[in-house]
């Protein structure tokens, strides 16, 4: 039973590291729900600077995001080219 206790123990620490982890990444949550941005800022390959009315963004798997700005136009960007603000 002690044995139990035990492993039931180190389950618990390796559930609440995991946790910690994953909430220490930006500002997201657990689930990532909490991420509200209403502007984006991208530099286009030409140089271009654009600023956005976000509609909808996601972030891809290959270090790329996918914005759809009010007008319903997308762009998939570099994250390295591209700030998202939330302003009130």
């Amino acid at each position: 039973m002690e044995t139990l206790h035990k492993v039931a123990f180190i389950v618990f620490i390796m559930v609440i590291v995991i946790l910690i982890s994953l909430t220490g990444c930006g500002n997201r949550d657990i689930i990532h729900s909490n991420n509200t941005y209403n502007k984006a800022i991208i530099k286009m390959p030409d140089g271009i600077i654009l600023e956005l009315e976000i509609d909808t963004w996601s972030n891809l798997t290959d270090g790329r995001m996918r914005i759809t700005d009010k007008n319903g136009t997308i762009y998939s960007v570099s994250a390295v080219n591209c700030v998202l603000i939330k302003e009130k």
